[in-house]
């Protein structure tokens, strides 16, 4: 199976344009043309939807679109920070496609997103504002995980890649948990402080802090998620791992789910009700988006289903010669801090 259909570079996005509707009606609402209007958060949702699916497909025009002119240069420069040793514009097509985002007033005229993707631990933060008649990037800042989390010695590692024993894909779903956390309670609440004060706010980001280390870390991480990908594809290595997951995923995409669930029958009743739930369409829109591996097991992570917001973890068995399928997880990222919480709690997790 070649590379594109794996790393999903000819997805359609029809959602596009039910955003596009909604967008043009709040543009044409006469109380969001009023002079200084305020910019409450369901005004910025159709354009964070609208920004991620352009910059899936063509970073430097939705940088152009959707920032003013001198974030839109910020934002290019940084694909050098985030792929310093390959294309920046392959490298923000895929962390858009892989990222979670969420959201947050700092006031009346200011909104903060982030864009977190779990797989590299890296986080795009975007201020939101109004000068025109429509909101616009007007601030950016590209760190790793640590620095929101205030994490005193960062590491060279994504979070959910730090659990020991704990399997990979509910590893996942707790880091991307933590880091969605802690960004709401640094900026959950409306501040006392002026909106543009946000990046003070991090010590990583303070203005008084150069952040050249910050940034090599964000290239190494991302850099090493990109890596693991091309292994997948391109090492001898990996050659029984992917005959056996271009088998399965084709399997999938002709409709034979229960044939595949018969080959993972550890797959707990959770996931396979999800995965039920899956069409052959959905499918065909998936993305690689890691892969973590030892001598012993292989765990291939897929992403997309039409948005980010779902991954399926795809659990093998290794030896020499083959790659025998074990088990299947199938998350939603739409799980509250609780589930969350119970979930690593359950299976023996440090909570912070």
């Amino acid at each position: 199976m070649c590379r594109d259909s794996y790393l999903g570079t000819k997805k359609t996005w029809n959602a596009k344009y039910l955003v596009v509707f909604l967008a043009l009606l709040l543009w044409a609402s006469p109380l969001l043309r009023a002079e200084q209007p305020p910019l409450p958060l369901p005004i910025t949702v159709p354009f964070l939807t609208l920004f991620r699916l352009d910059a899936c497909m063509n970073p430097q025009a939705a940088f152009e679109e959707y920032a003013d002119a001198a974030t839109a240069k910020q934002l290019q420069a940084l694909g050098g920070t985030l792929c310093p040793i390959s294309d920046s514009s392959q490298g923000w097509q895929l962390f858009f496609s892989s990222s979670i985002a969420t959201m947050t007033s700092l006031d009346e005229q200011t909104v903060l997103t982030m864009f977190y993707n779990p797989w590299s631990d890296v986080l795009l933060l975007c201020e939101w504002t109004q000068p025109g008649d429509i909101p616009k990037i007007t601030q950016v800042k590209l760190i790793c995980g640590d620095a929101l989390r205030s994490t005193k010695i960062p590491i060279l590692l994504p979070l959910w890649r730090r659990t020991g024993d704990v399997p990979p894909s509910l590893a996942a779903i707790v880091a991307t948990g933590d880091t969605m956390h802690a960004f709401m309670n640094l900026y959950g609440k409306r501040p006392k402080w002026p909106a543009n004060q946000w990046p003070d706010k991090i010590p990583a980001l303070k203005t008084d802090n150069p952040n050249k280390d910050g940034d090599k870390m964000v290239g190494i991480l991302f850099s090493r998620n990109l890596a693991g990908i091309s292994t997948f594809f391109d090492e001898p290595e990996c050659g029984p791992l992917k005959a056996s997951m271009d088998k399965i995923r084709q399997q999938l995409i002709a409709g034979q789910v229960e044939a595949v669930l018969a080959q993972a029958p550890e797959t707990i009743k959770e996931s396979r009700q999800l995965l039920s739930q899956m069409t052959p369409e959905d499918w065909q829109l998936t993305t690689m988006v890691s892969l973590a591996s030892d001598a012993k097991h292989a765990f291939v992570f897929l992403s997309g289903f039409g948005g980010p917001h779902v991954f399926a973890c795809f659990w093998f068995n290794m030896d020499d010669n083959s790659a025998i399928l074990h088990r299947i997880d199938f998350f939603r990222y739409d799980l509250s801090f609780e589930e969350v919480d119970k979930l690593a709690r359950q299976a023996g997790m440090k909570r912070p």
